[in-house]
């Protein structure tokens, strides 16, 4: 049962076996197997099959439902919803090898998860992105740190994280910008007004960055890893 001030993230691996992959995409709806067979490559495939089939486990522990039977609904954006059990609010991303999925009552939510990479060139290829996509600011702060990749992706996963929860899409992602303090992100602006938000970020020892957001000041509880 969760706790109402609790956002709960679940840690996924994706690298699973064979066997276990044919076990995980039984679990999945005909619309979920259709999705996963257009995937060009199997490693894609299988990471949305282990992905996708994990949520619905994970979401089985809250609703008390087997795993299959959970219906999904989907918004204009596509951003999965639960019809019957409205309250509960659920987001999941991945990246490489790993998903994270986090979990909350009664307010809305969003996560983004990615990989960073200390590669000087891959440094370099951030640094274009960030003057094309993000705010001059976000840029400036991007070009004076020493570690460009893990800032662009603290600043990339904060703004993706808000878009995924307010269902909006990348399509929104220049008129979002994000409010530091002490050389942290505490905040998120929108067509720079800043809104009453709350974003979360973790970094683990695997260098994944990962990025929670949502209107409602809430503690962060980890629960078991998942294979």
């Amino acid at each position: 049962m969760l706790n109402f001030d609790q956002i709960e993230l679940w840690y996924i691996s994706l690298k699973v076996t064979s066997s276990e992959l044919q076990k995980l995409e039984l679990l999945l709806a005909k619309e979920e197997k259709a999705r996963a067979d257009r995937f060009k490559f199997d490693i894609h495939r299988h990471h949305f099959i282990a992905a996708r089939a994990n949520l619905r486990i994970i979401l089985s522990h809250y609703l008390s439902l087997p795993s299959q039977e959970i219906e999904f609904s989907y918004s204009p954006k596509g951003k999965p919803f639960l019809n019957d059990y409205q309250n509960l609010e659920f987001n999941l991303s991945h990246s490489q090898d790993l998903a994270v999925c986090a979990v909350t009552e009664n307010s809305v939510l969003g996560i983004d998860l990615e990989y960073f990479s200390s590669n000087q060139r891959d440094s370099e290829k951030i640094q274009n992105i960030a003057e094309r996509f993000l705010s001059k600011t976000e840029s400036e702060i991007i070009q004076a740190s020493a570690s460009k990749s893990k800032i662009f992706y603290k600043i990339w996963t904060a703004k993706e994280a808000y878009l995924k929860a307010t269902g909006c899409g990348l399509g929104k992602l220049e008129e979002v910008s994000t409010l530091w303090e002490n050389g942290e992100i505490i905040g998120i602006a929108v067509n720079q007004v800043p809104l009453d938000w709350m974003i979360y970020q973790l970094i683990d020892s695997h260098d994944y960055i990962i990025s929670v957001a949502s209107p409602v000041t809430k503690a962060i509880a980890f629960q078991a890893n998942l294979k």
